[in-house]
């Protein structure tokens, strides 16, 4: 199935920031319509050559760039730092974006959190931190994995950091004005799990202000295994979500659990598994109820697992749209490249015969094209997809859409 063609003509888009290496790597829906993607760009700076900034693009329903966002859908937020780039982006009811991402030295030795708020117009927020921008030293060495906006406004990063106890989870809060905010955890952050078998991917927020957290979290007979812990709006672990404070969306299965979204009070989860018994890998998607179960009413006993054949997949996101389908993003390995992978199921987890071929999608969008990196579903239930494309010179932001 061939990408939306009413999305710049082709159904993808390719956006170029200064002629080098650029990349997207998240994606979210702009109020009024048009989609935003931000990821790392080449500042095309001269005397700081090849190196990139965090980068955003954002783009009218019809494909084009948005000529109100930086006066031509483009803009570039630098830190100062030798490698640094968004990994995560949230988009607030007013239009305004936040984006988060690791930054490090150049020699690789420490390495920081970076925040940064774009207005609706494309520049930085001069009320957020210093010049839209927020730097955080939590540990010698710091990652950020996600990033959200609550109902109030605040800011929300999930990452790791370096400690005495070694490199653990770590979520940090920041009010509307970029400082920590000290009704959060200890002084604004919350560090908590076992060092190197707790490590989170992906962040929600539930209406009531909790946070759920999914990635990979400690098992007591086994080794590390996808998982989802829930944090109260204080900061504190959730010990009666799931069994004892964590969720097993696949059970006990071995799986590398890639993102989390919420379908009302419910965590839906994409993970990649050989769920099915054989070498080649899928995607699997499940659901949980609100306290943390197993959801027994989607698909089979609470997971719907996509198959391409005997073709690797692999999941990277997942979103739900309007209709309560749930989207996932990925790549599937076509003759040894990276195709974009997609899969939709309904509510009740079966795969969704309009979306594609028996709910999926493997889309070859031309040579350079890697994987999805990210996914997002519009009010028309549009779904948008980013990822690398190759440009004429280095690579690109691509950014594509499909019904």
């Amino acid at each position: 199935m061939a990408p939306d063609p009413d999305f710049g003509g082709t159904g993808l888009v390719l956006t170029d920031f200064t002629g080098g290496e650029d990349a997207a790597e998240a994606v979210a829906i702009a109020p009024g319509g048009g989609v935003l993607a931000a990821g790392f760009g080449e500042l095309g700076d001269p005397e700081r050559p090849q190196e990139a900034g965090f980068a955003f693009a954002r783009h009218l329903g019809t494909g084009a760039p948005d000529p109100t966002f930086s006066g031509d859908g483009r803009a570039l937020a630098d830190f100062g730092y030798v490698n640094q780039g968004a990994e995560a982006v949230a988009v607030g009811t007013a239009g305004d974006a936040v984006a988060a991402g690791t930054i490090t030295t150049f020699d690789g030795t420490t390495s920081s959190m970076g925040v940064v708020r774009m207005l609706p117009n494309g520049t930085p927020d001069p009320g957020f931190g210093e010049g839209g921008l927020v730097v955080l030293h939590p540990g010698t060495l710091c990652t950020v994995t996600d990033v959200a906006i609550d109902g109030r406004g605040r800011t929300v990063v999930l990452g790791a950091a370096s400690s005495s106890r070694g490199f653990r989870p770590l979520v940090i809060r920041l009010r509307a004005d970029g400082t920590l905010d000290p009704t959060f955890g200890g002084g604004g952050m919350s560090r908590f799990g076992k060092p190197f078998a707790d490590l989170y991917d992906s962040l929600a927020i539930d209406g009531r202000g909790r946070l759920l957290l999914g990635g990979r979290a400690p098992r007591r007979t086994a080794a590390p295994g996808p998982g989802v812990r829930r944090m109260t709006a204080s900061g504190e672990l959730d010990a009666g979500y799931g069994k004892d404070g964590i969720a097993r969306p696949l059970g006990g299965g071995d799986a590398e659990l890639a993102d989390i979204a919420l379908d009302g009070s419910r965590v839906v989860a994409a993970s990649t598994c050989a769920c099915e018994g054989g070498r080649d890998d899928d995607i699997a998607l499940a659901r949980l109820t609100s306290g943390g179960r197993r959801d027994r009413s989607f698909g089979d006993g609470g997971r719907t697992v996509i198959g391409f054949g005997t073709r690797d997949a692999e999941a990277s996101s997942i979103a739900v749209d309007p209709e309560g389908r749930t989207v996932a993003g990925g790549s599937v390995r076509i003759g040894g490249d990276e195709s974009w992978a997609l899969a939709r199921v309904g509510p009740a987890g079966d795969p969704d015969s309009s979306f594609g071929r028996g709910g999926r999608i493997s889309a070859d969008l031309g040579p350079g094209v890697d994987g999805v990196r990210d996914v997002a579903v519009d009010a028309d239930s549009l779904v948008y997809a980013v990822g690398i494309g190759a440009g004429p010179v280095g690579s690109d932001f691509a950014i594509a859409r499909f019904r």
